[in-house]
């Protein structure tokens, strides 16, 4: 267990830097073990004599350019050598010498402008997939998701991926369609067919046999609940389906006052409706509880004995 005046500078005299330096063979794993005798012998201005020992500083001393091109000779990029021979990387980079000794090297970066429409276009074409296209060529991926061309790009994906060998033409579509009597139900229990024709224009065409009313499903769906948080909280994906297509108003007329988000329009709770909204309960902690907004609006203009009236005549 480390001392707990080793954290203190004052127990840092230039000696224990020393002999703390001497137990290691780079600065970082010295840097790691003790931070402040490392902080002490920098402000000191010792850190030259105490890693002069050390592997970066041997090297240093003894490597020439033509030591930096035997290492770099080894491997095929800057990224490896860097990562492989490090000290001798840093070197080459200290004297300017990389230039010289990654010649033989594959240039793998692009320069500014590189990637293009047409350029990401061909790149995503190589990849059957999204996260394919992402991890073998990450900076295409995001200069399209910058510039906007991610969706127009990725379009070849949902029709020649994983739905290529079974879903990719219109009659085999129209063929799954025929087991379900509505869009609604189609969606639910053959999401990615139904995902398929949607995306190439096809939904339309192969839904012409269902049910006239094409929002049945989701009316029905949506009469279960009184207002829209509920709906969306408990079927969420009857919900995005409505918005999505466009149907939300027709589902929702059942609901609160015929208003989408679910919520009474202002100057709604008249004091007729509020007494006869009181009336549906058998104590005040269970219309606060069940009815807050109209409790409130009762309280706030003084209608609450009239409210308490009608309640304990039941």
């Amino acid at each position: 267990m480390k001392n707990k005046s080793m954290g203190r500078p004052s127990f840092w005299t230039k000696e224990r830097c020393r002999e703390e330096a001497l137990k290691h063979t780079n600065v970082k794993d010295w840097t790691l073990a003790a931070r402040t005798s490392v902080d002490v012998s920098r402000k000191n201005k010792w850190m030259t004599e105490f890693t002069s020992h050390m592997e970066y500083f041997q090297q240093k001393k003894t490597a020439t350019i033509e030591v930096c091109k035997e290492s770099a000779k080894q491997y095929h990029n800057r990224t490896q050598w860097s990562k492989m021979a490090p000290y001798l990387y840093r070197i080459a980079c200290l004297n300017k010498w990389q230039e010289e000794c990654c010649k033989h090297m594959v240039y793998v970066y692009k320069e500014k402008g590189y990637w293009n429409k047409e350029r990401c276009s061909s790149e995503s074409i190589k990849y059957k997939s999204k996260v394919e296209w992402r991890k073998n060529s990450r900076t295409s991926y995001t200069i399209c998701q910058r510039r906007g061309w991610f969706k127009e790009l990725s379009q070849h994906f949902y029709t020649s991926s994983i739905f290529k060998k079974k879903y990719a033409t219109i009659e085999q579509c129209k063929e799954d369609s025929l087991k379900y009597k509505s869009k609604t139900e189609w969606f639910k229990k053959s999401n990615t067919i139904y995902c398929v024709a949607k995306i190439n224009g096809w939904s339309n065409e192969c839904c012409q046999h269902m049910k006239g009313n094409k929002t049945y499903g989701c009316v029905a769906d949506a009469l279960r609940f009184k207002n829209e948080s509920t709906w969306k909280k408990e079927s969420k994906d009857m919900y995005t389906l409505a918005k999505t297509n466009g149907w939300l108003e027709t589902c929702q007329k059942h609901m609160s006052h015929h208003n989408p988000s679910g919520r009474k329009k202002n100057g709604y709770w008249t004091k007729k409706r509020c007494i006869n909204e009181c009336c549906k309960y058998k104590t005040k902690s269970e219309w606060i509880f069940s009815c807050g907004s109209s409790y409130n609006i009762a309280r706030s203009n003084g209608w609450l004995e009239d409210c308490y009236k009608e309640m304990f005549k039941k």
